[in-house]
């Protein structure tokens, strides 16, 4: 039997090392689908840069990212352990009464994105490029459409997500299992 390839990959990885300004780093690996529109992926990178005041280096589908902010904002919250969660749903695919879930985490958001300043969930704008919020609009929305999904028969079903709210926490909120 020959070797072979698929045409393309059902999901890209994106591995993304982000930095706060006292050195810590966190290793951040998502799935992609593998057929995400390159214009889509720079507004996606691009409105992460503008939630998160941590700065990243990284590679999608090992191919280099460029052009982000060089360094995090020291006089702004940017430690990589205080962080925002989005969560997603939709439909199990295999299983049409069941619901799946998926979190995305943006380490040392902005804390402009608390409703109101200091609310608990986060201010989701018109996906954008103008504020903080509408950046987040737009990672939600890239999200929403790519995020990538290995179902329990180990096929891929990406997108189709719904964006169900996120959260504030920290480290000790994953550790302590809140």
């Amino acid at each position: 039997m020959a070797i072979t390839l698929s045409a393309a990959p059902a999901v890209v990885p994106v591995r993304l090392v982000m930095l706060s300004d006292t050195g810590d780093s966190l290793i951040k690996n998502t799935e992609i689908d593998g057929g995400y529109d390159n214009t889509e992926m720079i507004a996606f990178l691009t409105a992460l840069d503008n939630v998160s005041n941590a700065s990243f280096t990284g590679k999608v589908g090992g191919r280099v990212i460029a052009g982000q902010k060089g360094s995090p904002i020291s006089a702004m919250q940017n430690m990589i352990s205080v962080f925002m969660v989005l969560n997603f749903e939709k439909a199990d695919p295999l299983n049409a009464a069941a619901v799946v879930s998926k979190s995305y985490t943006v380490p040392a958001f902005k804390e402009v994105l608390r409703t109101g300043g200091s609310g608990s969930t986060p201010d989701v704008g018109t996906p954008g490029t103008g504020s903080p919020s509408e950046y987040l609009g737009t990672l939600i929305a890239f999200l929403e459409d790519n995020l990538g999904y290995l179902g329990a028969d180990a096929a891929y079903y990406n997108g189709g997500w719904t964006y169900a709210g996120g959260a504030f926490g920290t480290g000790a909120d994953l550790v302590d299992g809140i």
